[in-house]
């Protein structure tokens, strides 16, 4: 009986061990054929066995590039190649060498832009000195450099229709090998945004190149010992930009301006970051630090990473909370005595002997910190709950939470957790701008929603990827964080007295007449626990939007590094960052199209259009449509047009003409489409730098001209 037992148990054991061996198989060949065909299958690698090819080698994938808004490019992959020779080549005998030598040495002095003579004698040494290795015995140098300096494309194509150099590298020995460079054609525009990427390690370290390395990089190809494809390489995406190249220009040159002129001080670090309302779009980004011999320069991302305490600009968040929920009004009076108040720490203000009572609206205009704290303390000191109660209400209105933005690095802001004992102290404080760390685009992120009636978007940097055709492959559309930071009460109550700052406030001395300016001034001490010895620097900002009435941009401006003794004597109230905010709004305002044009309207200005030299047939549209009067384009006008020497406000003289063949033509005043067009249509290598018309060529007109001659071109408006 004990053994019939015994052997059901074994075979109930056998059984249920062979099922879960089946299983384990089953569930192994699944995941192996699951894998084969992913791998095998898979339209990538379908044509390609890696197991079977183990000599392959690899073809590298373009890079995409970076691209602003209006399509210009930030960030270009190009190639540029090396000419070696290999002297002792096969096929290069003696007789043939000589009889080509002169031939090779033109094309090379052509390109090289050395004197012909120089070039053979090279050539000549080269060949002998390897010759002279064979014959000591020495292993001779069969791959040389002909020079240090890299040549592009269309020099490439010059030399390979060289006599002797089109006949392959078996019969000359020279042979062209690619290098590929990461040029930013704005130089250093946007240069910390951009971010930095090594062709010669395929690394990148910061900013976008970073971020969006894996969709720039592509994926490489593959191909056998004799060059032929086994796998083409699949080229990396472009990725387009919310940055506007021209405000790009417009804020850096702004804030390096103020930076180096700032009544002779130089404060240290600084950034602007420059919003479209309605979309959270970011148009410009600008991160400055001076360097150890006083230049300006982009190292860090200020505006994403800079963990600073904001200072007044944070008042505008703790007036609305107390506004949104109906516990003050704006004409409500508190007492801020003699501008020194000392019950939670010495908070003062920046008035000697105080501002006494004031309205709160008028404790924000001239940035009352007294006025501030007595008001959350009156509706929000009684207990810890209600200074618990007001942090969640500034939470509310995004203030602590993470923005995903895709700049590596961008941080989280921090609030000062109260303490059991201190908490009425840590919220007061608090409520003026300190006790917090919040970088710059968070601050930024707050005021846009008050320019944008309230909603609030999610700060944009990428538009779209793109193919290597330029078809748009993904879009991404803006996004709503918060619909309502406040009611449209409490909105428009903020809105006005962010109006009134720039009017009658701390900001008046900056209020432009062009373009209407709201906004909180800024001022935090940095390093205010040093002691009495140390020289505790300052924080000035500006955050705000325009135009007021219509809000279009939001703007923030940061720089830090001001002796606290300039601040107190009333410096920073005269000459802040204010300033840096109107040159941008001033300048961007005067650029845009959906400016209302009856301001610029002067009858005293000529009613005849300047004109761009030009195609003749392009100007006639366009100044058909204008229905602008104008003389000079007849039936049998020639290929161009440019403005003519008559005087007329009424009526537009215009002289048309053609440029000749194998001359530099005056480009000067031209548009970059025409001069790129005429340029490359004699097949010279163009670079150009800026935007407008050309005011810059580097080969001087009249000059002679060779195919794949590199010019380059600076293009700017005239101010």
């Amino acid at each position: 009986m004990g053994s019939n037992s015994s052997k059901n148990e074994k075979l109930s054991i056998m059984k249920r061990y062979s099922l879960v061996m089946v299983t384990l198989t089953l569930a192994f060949l699944f995941m192996y054929g699951y894998t084969c065909k992913s791998v095998l299958c898979s339209s990538r690698y379908s044509e390609y066995n890696f197991w079977k090819n183990k000599d392959s080698m690899t073809i590298e994938a373009k890079r995409g590039s970076i691209y602003d808004c209006n399509g210009n490019l930030m960030a270009i992959t190009s190639p540029y190649y090396q000419l070696y020779w290999d002297c002792m080549a096969d096929g290069l005998k003696d007789s043939v060498f000589k009889q080509n030598v002169d031939s090779i040495a033109y094309y090379l002095s052509s390109v090289f832009h050395e004197p012909v003579a120089d070039t053979k004698a090279n050539l000549v040494r080269i060949r002998r000195m390897a010759y002279a290795d064979k014959e000591d015995g020495k292993r001779p140098s069969r791959h040389v450099r002909i020079s240090k300096r890299k040549i592009n494309y269309l020099e490439k194509m010059r030399l390979e229709k060289a006599p002797l150099i089109k006949k392959g590298p078996n019969v000359s020995g020279f042979s062209f090998e690619e290098k590929k460079v990461r040029e930013l054609p704005y130089n250093n525009l946007a240069f910390r945004t951009i971010g930095i990427y090594n062709s010669n390690t395929d690394y990148a370290t910061c900013g976008l190149e970073k971020q969006f390395d894996s969709i720039l990089k592509g994926e490489c190809g593959y191909k056998d010992h004799e060059g032929k494809p086994i796998l083409e390489a699949e080229d990396g995406m472009n990725v387009v930009t919310t940055i506007d190249i021209n405000m790009q220009d417009i804020t850096e040159t702004a804030l390096k301006k103020w930076m180096n002129n700032w009544n002779g001080l130089t404060p240290n670090n600084g950034c602007a970051i420059l919003m479209e309302a309605a979309t959270g779009h970011i148009k410009a980004i600008c991160n400055l630090q001076r360097t150890k011999n006083g230049e300006l320069v982009e190292r860090e991302n200020y505006a994403v990473n800079r963990m600073t305490e904001p200072g007044s600009t944070f008042k505008t968040a703790s007036l609305m909370v107390a506004l949104d929920e109906g516990k003050v009004d704006t004409s409500e009076v508190f007492d801020t005595g003699n501008g020194i108040w000392n019950e939670y720490g010495r908070m003062t203000d920046h008035k000697q002997g105080g501002f006494g009572p004031i309205s709160l609206a008028r404790a924000m205009e001239v940035s009352s910190n007294i006025g501030i704290a007595k008001m959350v303390d009156k509706y929000y000191g009684d207990s810890k709950k209600s200074a618990e109660h007001f942090y969640e209400r500034l939470y509310d209105l995004r203030l602590k939470e993470h923005i995903s933005f895709p700049i590596p690095g961008t941080s989280t802001p921090k609030f000062l957790e109260m303490s059991a004992k201190s908490w009425k102290a840590d919220m007061l404080w608090a409520s003026f701008g300190y006790n917090t760390q919040i970088p710059p685009l968070y601050t930024l992120n707050f005021y846009n929603a008050i320019a944008n009636n309230g909603r609030m978007m999610s700060p944009m940097l990428v538009k779209a990827y793109q193919d290597n055709e330029g078809n748009v492959v993904r879009t991404f559309s803006p996004k709503v964080t918060k619909n309502k930071i406040c009611t449209d009460h409490t909105l428009r109550k903020v809105q006005a007295i962010l109006r009134n700052v720039v009017v009658k406030g701390t900001g008046r001395n900056f209020n432009s007449k062009s373009v209407e300016i709201a906004g909180k001034t800024g001022t935090t001490q940095i390093g205010y626990g040093l002691n009495d010895k140390a020289r505790k620097d300052q924080q000035l900002s500006f955050c705000g939007y325009f135009p007021a009435n219509d809000p279009k941009y939001s703007c923030i401006v940061m720089v830090w590094g001001f002796p606290e003794d300039y601040v107190r004597n009333g410096g920073a109230i005269s000459q802040n960052t204010g300033q840096v905010f109107k040159d941008i709004a001033e300048r961007i305002y005067a650029k845009s199209p959906s400016k209302d044009a009856t301001i610029c309207t002067d009858s005293t200005l000529l009613t005849a259009p300047k004109v761009c030299k030009g195609k003749t047939e392009d100007t006639h549209i366009v100044l058909k449509h204008l229905k602008s009067k104008h003389s000079g384009i007849g039936d049998n006008a020639r290929e161009w047009v440019r403005m003519g020497n008559e005087e007329d406000n009424k009526k537009l003289a215009l002289t048309t003409f053609d440029f000749g063949e194998g001359k530099m033509p005056n480009l000067k005043g031209m548009a970059a489409k025409d001069a790129i067009y005429l340029l490359e249509k004699q097949k010279m290598s163009v670079q150009i730098n800026g935007y407008g018309p050309v005011v810059y060529q580097s080969i001087e007109p009249g000059r002679d001209i060779k195919e794949g001659q590199k010019v380059i071109l600076s293009l700017k408006y005239r101010e």
